[in-house]
């Protein structure tokens, strides 16, 4: 399952973010997992990489774990 949120203006290509992530999954034997993308700014990402990280500065991609409170988590990357 994917799931995108695309908070910007930018027009994502859908169909390729599909196929990557299915290809990704594919690689690694990982049939029944929850893929979620947020698509955010650049202050934004900033905000969540200083709040979580403690860099006050912009970055390409951050990752989070799975929310524990959250029952049969064992299909979700983190």
């Amino acid at each position: 399952m994917l799931e995108i949120n695309n908070t910007t203006k930018n027009k994502l290509n859908l169909k390729i973010i599909e196929l990557i992530v299915e290809a990704f999954l594919i690689k690694y034997h990982k049939k029944k997992f929850i893929v979620s993308l947020a698509v955010i700014g650049g202050k934004k990402m900033r905000n969540l990489n200083r709040d979580y990280r403690g860099v006050d500065r912009t970055t390409d991609v951050l990752s989070f774990s799975p929310v524990k409170n959250i029952p049969n988590t064992s299909n979700e990357l983190g």
